[in-house]
């Protein structure tokens, strides 16, 4: 997917249609979930969203739209939309919105990471956890044990009519178990969870 290209279509549209400014954003939002309970996978579930939205100035007026379809033409419809809006709402306000008068930027950023979790087998993330479930159980008492982990990766896209293209993306990585022993002779029971905060990183944390 070229995206650049893709929003140079976009912001070409609006300033064709006699937008003051425009500016696009992409969102790419990728989430993993494994989660485990003593010897076995419980649950393995992946989503990816997407999308896309268009801001405009047309006579001191903002205008939006938004897309989840990525194509040059829904991008295109997506910054007329915006631009339709904006004129709309011109006649009715009251003090102007002035182009924000951005320098041009071109840049890309990652958060610090060693190794992305999301070129991780998932079978490696379920071996892990397992190997951690068992290592509970051998704890005098223990009985049930549950782990999970959920890694979330975020890309995001700004580009404007000021000639900008800022590229940067977001890893972060949060883990977490959950041990209940039990005392049979007492009838008892008592649960402990790990606490392991979240944090800006890879498969490494």
């Amino acid at each position: 997917m070229d995206l650049p290209k893709l929003a140079q279509a976009a912001l070409d549209t609006a300033k064709d249609r006699g937008a003051e400014y425009a500016d696009l954003r992409f969102q790419f939002t990728e989430s993993l979930w494994v989660q485990t309970r003593e010897n076995m996978v419980k649950s393995v579930q992946r989503s990816i969203t997407r999308g896309a939205n268009v801001r405009v100035i047309y006579r001191g007026a903002w205008g939006f739209a938004a897309t989840q379809d990525l194509t040059e033409e829904a991008l295109r419809a997506a910054a007329s939309q915006a631009f339709e809006i904006a004129q709309a709402v011109a006649s009715l306000r009251q003090h102007p919105v002035l182009p924000p008068g951005l320098p041009e930027i071109q840049d890309s950023w990652h958060s610090p990471y060693e190794r992305d979790p999301f070129e991780v087998p998932v079978r490696e993330i379920a071996d892990a956890l397992l190997a951690l479930n068992a290592e509970a159980l051998k704890v005098k008492g223990v009985r049930y044990i549950t782990s999970w982990v959920h890694f979330v990766k975020e890309r995001k896209v700004f580009a404007n009519t000021y000639g900008s293209f800022i590229d940067q993306t977001v890893i972060r990585t949060n883990m977490t178990y959950t041990a209940t022993a039990v005392d049979l002779a007492k009838g008892d029971f008592a649960t402990r969870n790990s606490y392991i905060p979240p944090r800006q990183a890879g498969y490494e944390h």
